[in-house]
């Protein structure tokens, strides 16, 4: 099982790329002739992935189904550059003949990688890869001033988790129970939420399994960069506990390659643990309004699925205490 990869934003951008853009899109970036567009290839929350095959070679057409501002694509371009620099793989991005890098002739954000091949989510990968990536990452992100967004330090609190499940309730949700029976232990891992005293870096914000694939026989790639923005080390590197963890020995084994690697965070109190805290809660909140809100079955089902996972794992006070033992 995986996580579905955070996703903050409420506005949805409508679909709207065909085969028929095939050309366009190769003319666009300048890749080359005899285009075909296949897809889409791959979905998430967030957008949805197209393969454009030219005689040039493959490419990733990321179309994003959620607003991505100028500012915020040209971010996560320059800092997937810099990691990339320190050793970090990831997709090459592809500018536009006129050096965009992000396209929006025909309403959707549109942004083209070259393609890599990579392996399907998995919470499994050898967690010395994970905490060397992490730590080149870290590396890479550099000192930077900045609010960090509330989604990854506020809680969702008493008054939302309570009204949350009353509204599932009149809803007939089949897990309105779970979540009514888990809210005291969410309320209480909550109470934890520090903003960070030290320096925050950029960082990637969005490291789930989702988004750290394994390319085979070369490591681990990353992709997906677009929610980057300034977080602390310390709590970023928590979150790769809790999603790579599992047990003390891979906990460690990350822990102890990320140091060594020159990894500047360090996990040394509950308070770490603010950024899995904060986003899993939310990421929890989130799902159910989705479930509340869905239009079709298919969306409620997806939902659903989201909700079980959130249900079935839930991110205690209990487990961040596990955690700091492990690494002590």
């Amino acid at each position: 099982m995986h996580r579905e990869a955070v996703k903050r934003r409420s506005t949805s951008v409508s679909a709207v790329l065909r085969s028929s853009d095939a050309k366009w899109l190769a003319d666009l970036f300048d890749v080359g002739a005899n285009p075909r567009l296949v897809g889409p290839v791959d979905r998430g929350v967030q957008g949805q992935v197209w393969r454009l095959e030219t005689d040039e070679g493959w490419y990733a057409v990321k179309e994003a189904l959620w607003p991505l501002d100028d500012h915020q694509a040209l971010l996560a371009n320059e800092f997937q550059a810099r990691a990339m620099a320190h050793g970090v793989s990831a997709p090459p991005a592809v500018v536009a003949r006129d050096g965009r890098v992000i396209i929006r002739d025909r309403g959707e954000p549109v942004r083209l990688f070259r393609w890599m091949r990579m392996d399907g989510p998995d919470r499994s990968v050898d967690p010395g890869d994970v905490g060397r990536m992490v730590a080149a990452l870290h590396r890479a992100g550099g000192h930077v001033i900045g609010d960090i967004h509330p989604w990854y330090v506020e809680p969702v609190g008493i008054d939302g988790w309570h009204q949350l499940v009353a509204e599932l309730r009149q809803a007939g949700a089949p897990f309105s129970a779970d979540l009514a029976g888990l809210v005291d232990a969410l309320l209480e891992a909550e109470l934890i939420l520090t903003p960070p005293a030290g320096p925050l870096t950029v960082c990637h914000r969005d490291l789930w399994a989702d988004n750290v694939r394994r390319v085979p026989g070369n490591g681990l790639a990353v992709i997906d960069w677009d929610n980057c923005g300034p977080e602390s080390a310390d709590q970023e590197l928590s979150m790769l506990f809790v999603e790579f963890g599992g047990s003390r020995e891979r906990v460690r084994t990350l822990y102890q390659a990320y140091c060594a690697a020159g990894g500047p965070g360090r996990v040394r109190s509950v308070s770490d643990f603010t950024m899995p805290v904060a986003v899993l809660g939310h990421i929890g909140e989130q799902a159910c309004r989705q479930w509340l809100q869905a239009m079709t079955e298919n969306d409620r089902m997806r939902a659903h699925r989201r909700i079980r996972e959130f249900l079935g794992e839930p991110f205690t006070r209990d487990v961040i205490d596990q955690m700091l033992s492990w690494l002590n």
